[in-house]
């Protein structure tokens, strides 16, 4: 869903009825952003969502003249919008280093706890978990009201769970939890971080380093 909003009041109402269009796919999706578009085609925002429903169909070079319309559109103010749809263009390309670009450079236009987030989860996207880690730390700390400051914890812990650090992703989840009950990302993750404690704490102590007979499948 796009989270953004129109400059034009007399448009808010076919604005609304777009958005209800990502409810049913990207064909819905199209002709809608396109019917948008024509009928107020001043406002970045439509070229936006005809942007996101073009690379949804893979058509990628038509869904980079819609962006660089809305550049054209856009205030200045808000030109880190444009630049955060080309991150999620070039992700859902899976160009993570191009997605990162946009990312990095809509972040030093406007820090937000939103902007963090989409850099650490592409960063983590590569295996970069580290400075994944430090860009959901910053989301969390920023604590942009309005912002989904659980998904920073949610992203957080799976950081710490892949690095086998269960309490601290546990101490996380629980948090995005306290944000939002109804997060059921947090809570099945939570079920198997505590599930891995248990297990954990049950395991046999693993062989000493370079002690004992190697098995041969592990040659």
């Amino acid at each position: 869903m796009l989270a953004i909003k129109p400059r034009q009041v007399r448009s808010r109402r076919e604005w609304n009825q777009l958005l209800k269009s990502w409810d049913y796919g990207s064909a819905s999706q199209l002709e809608h952003a396109r019917r948008y578009t024509v009928s107020f085609p001043s406002d970045y925002a439509g070229w936006i969502a005809l942007a996101d429903a073009l690379w949804s169909l893979a058509r990628y070079m038509e869904a980079k003249a819609a962006l660089r319309t809305a550049e054209r559109l856009v205030p200045p103010k808000s030109r880190y919008r444009v630049w955060e749809q080309w991150g999620h263009m070039y992700r859902e390309m899976n160009d993570l280093r191009r997605a990162e670009k946009w990312y990095r450079k809509a972040l030093r236009a406007h820090r937000s706890a939103r902007g963090h987030i989409l850099l650490g989860a592409t960063l983590a996207r590569q295996g970069r978990r580290k400075q994944a880690e430090r860009q959901h730390r910053a989301a969390i700390k920023a604590g942009t009201p309005g912002e989904p400051i659980d998904e920073a914890h949610v992203n957080l812990a799976l950081m710490r769970r892949a690095s086998e650090d269960y309490s601290d992703a546990a101490k996380h989840l629980r948090e995005a939890l306290k944000i939002d009950s109804s997060n059921e990302d947090a809570r099945a993750v939570l079920r198997d971080v505590t599930r891995a404690m248990r297990l954990a704490g049950k395991s046999p102590q693993p062989p000493p380093r370079g002690g004992g007979k190697r098995s041969t499948l592990a040659r």
